[in-house]
């Protein structure tokens, strides 16, 4: 299968620096032809701020830009609350109602690419038959893993404590920050004058806010209806700081080793980075220097200036990227569940990862405390270092005493 990428966003006003930036980094790893559907809420076309978005890359013959306002009116009249039609997260529920056949990607604006995403279009049997393709949330890590199951939040719809989520990995919890749509499937439901999406729609959204809004309708409507896509197209950020915090916590040193020895898995380098992280700070205005530089990579230089540099010079700087920062490790694929998440107890993990432990004797997934929770002597050693506010301190600080500029990474020899 080939076709033209589609690929959409939503975003208010305030966001459209960050979308440029987005685009540019697009850019970096994918040179093919692509239209960008911008999704948004100003009322005049000939605003300023749409053209300059499209002025930013006219240069780039490969991109097509449509600029869609979204009608809010439509998800009004589709039963929604009217204090949720001016969220930008649902107005990617419109999707099915413009003008475009065959799969669309769409992505949220917190996001970066890092690496190429040609197989999401060109793969034939990637949605298995499915209307969508996504990939796994944390939630189902936690709901075992952790003390406070996420699934008991009051503010969920009952239903979502009713579905037995994550007990197969084709029924797992999935995060619609990164979401492949077939959308001549999504076109089609049991009432032939609505849209799959429109005839689930007023159940959940007639009522106003919860949890999680149109990522939890989502998962609900799709519980029985998606494919699982490798993590490495909506991989968290969070994983890259957060388990390398855990593994020099423990102590566990030369990683190099370890791989050469197979000891451990081999890294899983990212297409796509999802800055959701465990405070609302996103790569522009993250703690983490070295999230902010990668954000203002893209962001100060021209399209010129990046399609002056093969993706090649891309791919390399991402990979010494992971590596300075002592990343790579935690570059794994969370949707394994069969290895990560099924067959496995947290008496295992605790075991595994003690202070007495053969280090790298397991993946160091497991040494990640925001999923597998710590007990026993582990926990009573790593408790005061591990608190949120030290862990977010110590993380910013590694990242600022280890600076070092993207475009001096992009010019290391390449250790892939």
């Amino acid at each position: 299968m080939s076709q033209t990428k589609q690929i959409v966003l939503t975003a208010n006003k305030g966001y459209f620096p960050h979308v440029i930036a987005l685009i540019k980094s697009y850019l970096a790893f994918n040179r093919d032809h692509t239209t960008f559907i911008i999704v948004h809420d100003v009322a005049d076309p000939e605003d300023p701020s749409l053209k300059q978005i499209a002025d930013e890359f006219v240069n780039c013959p490969s991109l097509k830009f449509d600029f869609i306002c979204a009608n809010k009116q439509t998800l009004l009249d589709w039963g929604s609350h009217p204090e949720l039609v001016d969220n930008p997260v649902m107005w990617r529920l419109l999707i099915p109602e413009f003008p475009y056949t065959g799969r669309i990607l769409y992505i949220d604006v917190d996001i970066l690419f890092t690496g190429s995403i040609a197989e999401l279009f060109t793969q034939e049997d990637i949605l298995k038959g499915k209307s969508i393709g996504v990939c796994v949330d944390l939630k189902d890590y936690q709901a075992k893993f952790q003390r406070k199951n996420p699934y008991d939040d009051p503010y969920f719809p009952d239903i979502i404590r009713e579905l037995p989520f994550g007990q197969t990995l084709d029924n797992a919890f999935f995060n619609a920050g990164v979401i492949l749509i077939d959308v001549e499937k999504i076109r089609k439901s049991l009432d032939p004058e609505k849209n799959l999406w429109q005839y689930h729609f007023p159940e959940y959204f007639s009522k106003g806010k919860f949890e999680g809004l149109d990522q939890t309708f989502l998962n609900i409507v799709h519980f029985n209806d998606k494919a699982i896509l490798s993590s490495k197209y909506n991989f968290f950020s969070l994983f890259l700081s957060e388990t390398r915090f855990y593994v020099d916590l423990a102590g566990w040193k030369d990683y190099p080793k370890a791989l050469a020895e197979g000891k451990v898995e081999p890294p899983m380098y990212p297409s796509i980075l999802h800055f959701l992280t465990i405070s609302p700070a996103k790569a522009w205005d993250s703690p983490q220097k070295d999230f902010r530089e990668m954000y203002n990579f893209y962001a100060k230089q021209s399209t010129s200036e990046i399609l002056a540099k093969p993706e090649s010079y891309y791919l390399n700087m991402m990979v010494n990227y992971y590596d300075h920062y002592g990343y790579t490790p935690g570059l794994l694929d969370s949707s394994i569940y069969s290895k990560y998440l099924f067959n496995v107890t947290i008496e295992q993990v605790v075991k595994s990862v003690s202070p007495f432990a053969r280090k790298w004797g397991v993946s160091p997934i497991f040494l990640n405390q925001f999923i597998y929770r710590a007990r026993g002597l582990r926990k009573l050693l790593t408790k005061k270092k591990s608190g949120y506010v030290r862990r977010m301190a110590a993380v910013a600080e590694h990242a600022e005493k280890n600076f070092k500029s993207f475009e001096e990474l992009a010019l290391e020899d390449k250790k892939k």
